[in-house]
């Protein structure tokens, strides 16, 4: 969701103050379809696609940009409330464009709505 491509639809959902509701559905890559998924996609891998698309907000900066969107997050944030300290503590090592900072990371998952 990270994806610089939509930044003009998150600059619209932005400025409409919109709330989305953010929930994946089957991954669509060839290594999704074969790799192991033994069971039926919902009992695994929509919580990993989940805590994907959070990761990616973070990691990207999409949170820090886009402040005005209230996002609702589904099954509970998936993985994302064990794995954020490894996120902040991990991103040095991906050389992103823009440095993480934990206290305001923790702060965008905070001021996320989690079902």
């Amino acid at each position: 969701m990270g994806d610089s491509r939509f930044d003009p639809l998150f600059a619209e959902l932005d400025r409409r103050r919109a709330i989305v509701f953010m929930h994946p559905t089957s991954p669509f890559c060839p290594c999704c379809q074969t790799a192991g998924l033994t069971y039926p996609r919902p009992v695994l891998e929509f919580m990993f696609g989940t805590t994907r698309a959070v990761s990616n907000l973070i990691l990207t900066g999409t949170l820090d940009r886009f402040r005005n969107i209230r996002f609702i997050v589904p099954h509970a944030g998936g993985a994302v409330p064990v794995l954020a300290d490894r996120n902040v503590g991990l991103a040095p090592a991906l050389q992103l464009p823009n440095p993480i900072e934990a206290d305001r990371v923790f702060g965008r998952l905070r001021g996320l709505y989690y079902d």
